[in-house]
């Protein structure tokens, strides 16, 4: 049998919970056993295969450990980072863009410094092996920091303009439905489709910058004064993918 395990501190678990329910699933199919507990202050998920699955459960655990990293601490050190900016939607969203931007690099440097046997303990992987990507991180905080054009909000609607067309689009489209307190967005992968529900414009802005659809859809179920400030911040981020329909 092959074993190994991931853990982080209590204040992550939402990460493996997150895991646990992707993995509990398909481990069963393999005969294997997957364990979530929680115990000192941390969270741990061990899994245990038969050998013949074991380059698999590896290549699944290194990639989660990975999305942790970049989508969880990056997100974090930016949010330190840039100590001179006012906390608003458009600044959440600018966070997300800069936090997706350049994932690709992080993720082959992130897995160059993983060992996968034993236990992987991502807040000490962080910590003590990432101290070259986190100071790359840190010269485009500097960046921001130093150049005030940079830190008003037409000039961060523009950067995360840039960074969404420059960056993998990862959906092909995307519907949203703008009503006067809730907006509901659907997207298609492959041949599933799936909804969500957002009661507030920030987490749906970082959401759909995360999915940074190739084509956006969006129906207008109000005429309340939110929706146009949704759909104009959504045409100032993704400029000609935006399609209004009735």
């Amino acid at each position: 049998m092959f074993e190994l395990t991931i853990s982080t501190t209590a204040d992550k678990q939402f990460y493996i919970d997150d895991f646990y329910h992707k993995l509990i699933s398909e481990i069963k199919k393999e005969l294997g056993v997957v364990i979530k507990q929680n115990y000192h202050g941390r969270s741990h998920l061990t899994v245990a295969v038969k050998d013949a699955h074991k380059e698999y459960i590896k290549a699944r655990m290194l990639d989660y450990v990975v999305f942790m990293i970049t989508d969880d601490y990056k997100q974090g050190f930016f949010r330190e980072s840039l100590h001179s900016l006012s906390t608003n939607v458009i600044y959440e969203t600018f966070l997300k863009a800069i936090t997706i931007f350049d994932t690709e690099l992080d993720k082959e440097f992130i897995k160059q410094k993983i060992e996968l046997s034993g236990e992987i303990l991502v807040d000490s992987l962080y910590y003590f092996k990432l101290e070259e990507l986190r100071n790359r991180w840190q010269r485009t905080a500097e960046v921001i920091n130093q150049n005030q054009i940079l830190q008003s909000s037409s000039s961060m609607l523009e950067v995360i303009s840039y960074l969404t067309a420059t960056s993998e689009n990862k959906m092909v489209v995307t519907d949203i439905l703008i009503g006067k307190k809730q907006i509901k967005l659907k997207h298609f992968k492959g041949s599933k489709t799936y909804k969500r529900t957002f009661d507030g414009v920030s987490k749906f802005f970082t959401e759909i910058v995360r999915l940074n659809p190739t084509k956006i859809n969006i129906k207008l179920l109000s005429n309340s004064g939110t929706a146009e400030d949704v759909t104009e911040i959504l045409n100032k981020i993704f400029c000609d993918k935006i399609y209004l329909i009735n």
